[in-house]
């Protein structure tokens, strides 16, 4: 019996033993099995001309542009570096409330003349890039404080990439970004507590995105299938 005993456990450890090995062997199996598939996938083919591959959307994010970002545009913040807290800017919010609106917008057109010009757009398009994202405000259309004055001109900046864009063949994904009392960390605009009912804040948000969707801004892009979103 003893001896039974002892070849019953040691059957057990070596069957769980074999189970183990298959199973490990069917992970690794699995596993290279889903990055051959993605690494034979067309999103790491490039595009040729007998195979555009024209619904492969290979994009890039114009952040920092319309909407400033610490960690995207630190350079423009430079400026406030040991400051008082209430004379810092981390965001838009910030850079129009410290600098006031002239010197904002001074500063702000120079960024956005030279942060993405027609030159950039090209170099993307040549290597293979079609789709871009542009992170946009809310205060872009719709100005509230500190924004007036501070944004302006913001709108035919996007124009103008957005007419560059087709001229190249790059689709455009418009990111409304920032919008009133709403943000997704501290670059998005006002770091503020949500002080409107949510659904007021939602309905604000959504109008803006459909004033987009109708605006001039798109008609640049009608055949380039340009789209507005939330964020």
């Amino acid at each position: 019996m003893p001896f039974a005993a002892w070849g019953r456990r040691k059957w057990l450890r070596f069957s769980l033993s074999v189970v183990t090995i298959l199973l490990v062997a069917l992970a690794t199996y699995a596993t290279y099995a889903v990055f051959y598939a993605v690494y034979h996938s067309p999103v790491f083919e490039p595009a040729t001309a007998s195979a555009p591959a024209a619904d492969v959307m290979r994009g890039v994010n114009l952040g920092g542009w319309l909407v400033l970002e610490p960690w995207v545009t630190p350079s423009l913040l430079y400026q406030f570096e040991g400051r008082p807290a209430n004379e810092t800017a981390m965001d838009m919010h910030g850079f129009c409330r410290v600098l006031g609106a002239q010197e904002a917008n001074r500063q702000l057109r120079i960024h956005w003349e030279k942060w993405v010009t027609e030159e950039h757009l090209a170099e993307l398009a040549s290597r293979g890039i079609n789709a871009l994202r542009v992170p946009v405000g809310d205060w872009m259309w719709t100005p509230y404080w500190p924004y007036h004055g501070c944004a302006d001109g913001a709108v035919d900046q996007l124009k103008r990439v957005l007419r560059h864009s087709q001229k190249l063949g790059l689709r455009v994904l418009i990111d409304l970004h920032g919008a009133r009392q709403l943000r997704a960390g501290p670059s998005r605009g006002r770091p503020a507590r949500a002080r409107l009912p949510r659904d007021r804040i939602f309905a604000h948000t959504l109008t803006i995105a459909r004033s987009l969707a109708r605006s001039q801004a798109c008609g640049a892009l009608r055949t380039a299938s340009t789209t507005a979103g939330r964020r």
